[in-house]
């Protein structure tokens, strides 16, 4: 698996040295070793999210990452917008700013505001993190005084029909990264397959850069293991955006078209764009009984859900922007000790490969996951599924505590050198497998 030897247990507070790999003065590659006991030396980060945060289905990336960066010693502030007058702050780590629901606005008002407010109480030595979105307003903090950008990429461009999804891809993908992107001091990127192919659409080299994946709160997602639903039916669980690109319609026929030797019931938590497509097309099924859509829930009550599924599943198709993603959900259900039904693509297997609790997909048709399900009901009636051995991967690898030493150390390098302004433009694309590794 990419990665796994290198990434620091988080079973302690420690993790040995860091190895940050940047662009010397003569164009070659130079390492710096950093003590991992260094921590943020009370510096302010302003994390810039210009969306909802409160109503996020993934907010845990930044909410936990934040906290962890709090615990090296930054002061971390998320500035996003808020849903619902009633958001929580999470003891002030998220500022909301008033955002008007105007279209093709919304974003550009959000930004401004981040940047505004950024600008009205930055200092010396603050860190902007930012993602592609706010690539836009970099001009106008270098302007004020920000020498310390940060750039922290996550997706591709997720592929949705309509006007709106190209115009987005377009303004908010193609343009800033293109034209700005290489304006930014530091890097980093969800994983090793996302920085390649974005490298290779801009023919820039990211450095200095990091790999932070997608992490767990092993506390939160506790181990709840397997058992049986007091009705005697099989409970399949899924949680996250709602769009046709993830799979689940795939699922609700091969739900439609099968036969189980229980009683299958598929539990929906989450929203988005095909939300209402997705249900007509369960009703169309004959699905109505038993395929429920809960809507959202917040991000800490998800586990209780996940406890009381019999089997997780991610039906994620094997497109370019879920091939170089960090499987957030698939982490979660490992974590809570849950049989997960998963499909063969790359970002599936490069965090599950050989795990007993984990039951593969052959291709991403209907019928795969009918057969899966019906592999899973099968051997969970034998008794023989080990899930604890996912947990202990999840602990061993992708607990935030490492991750945040990793983004930490980076950004400690950038406010040693004041801000590096280092993306190199050339074409050079040797491979560099450990980009931060352990020693």
């Amino acid at each position: 698996m990419h990665g796994r030897a290198e990434v620091p247990s988080a079973s302690g507070n420690g993790c040995g040295s860091i190895v940050l790999y940047r662009r010397g003065a003569d164009g070659s590659d130079t390492d710096t070793l950093y003590d991992s006991h260094e921590a943020g030396g009370d510096v302010t980060i302003f994390w810039i999210l210009p969306d909802y945060f409160d109503s996020r289905q993934d907010k845990s990336s930044w909410l936990e990452m934040a906290r962890e960066l709090q615990l090296l010693g930054w002061k971390v502030r998320i500035l996003a917008v808020r849903s619902s007058a009633a958001a929580a702050n999470y003891d002030d780590l998220v500022h909301y700013h008033k955002v008007p629901r105007i279209p093709f606005l919304f974003r550009w008002l959000a930004l401004a505001c981040s940047c505004l407010h950024i600008i009205r109480h930055r200092d010396s030595d603050s860190v902007v993190i930012l993602n592609q979105d706010a690539l836009w307003f970099l001009p106008v903090m270098r302007l004020a005084g920000l020498r310390r950008v940060h750039l922290d990429i996550r997706t591709l461009p997720v592929r949705m029909r309509g006007f709106k999804s190209w115009l987005d891809e377009v303004l908010f993908w193609k343009l800033p990264m293109r034209l700005l992107a290489r304006r930014a001091d530091t890097f980093s990127f969800i994983t090793e397959p996302l920085r390649k192919a974005v490298q290779t659409q801009f023919g820039v080299n990211f450095l200095p850069y990091c790999i932070w994946q997608s992490g767990v709160n092993t506390t939160l997602f506790h181990g709840s293991g397997y058992r049986r639903s007091p009705d005697g039916t099989f409970r399949l669980f899924y949680h996250g955006q709602l769009i046709s690109t993830r799979g689940l319609g795939e699922v609700l026929e091969g739900l439609a078209s099968a036969q189980f030797p229980r009683e299958v019931h598929f539990d929906i938590v989450g929203d988005g764009a095909d939300r209402q497509a997705l249900e007509q097309r369960s009703q169309a099924l004959g699905l109505s009984n038993s395929v429920h859509f809960h809507g959202y829930f917040p991000y800490e009550q998800v586990v209780e859900r996940i406890a009381n599924a019999d089997c997780c599943i991610c039906p994620l198709p094997d497109l370019p922007e879920w091939r170089v993603s960090s499987p957030l959900k698939v982490l979660e259900y490992l974590a809570c000790e849950k049989p997960v039904i998963l499909t063969p693509m790359l970002a599936h297997t490069e965090v599950a490969t050989d795990l007993p609790s984990v039951f593969w997909t052959r291709g991403y048709a209907p019928a795969d996951f009918s057969r899966a399900i019906v592999e899973v009901i099968e051997t969970l009636a034998r008794g023989d599924v080990d899930c604890r051995s996912g947990r202990q991967r999840i602990v061993d690898n992708f607990r935030w505590t490492s991750h945040a030493q990793r983004l930490s150390k980076l950004l400690l390098e950038t406010t040693k050198q004041g801000g590096a302004g280092a993306a190199d433009t050339g074409n050079d694309t040797r491979r560099r497998d450990g980009e931060i590794r352990q020693d």
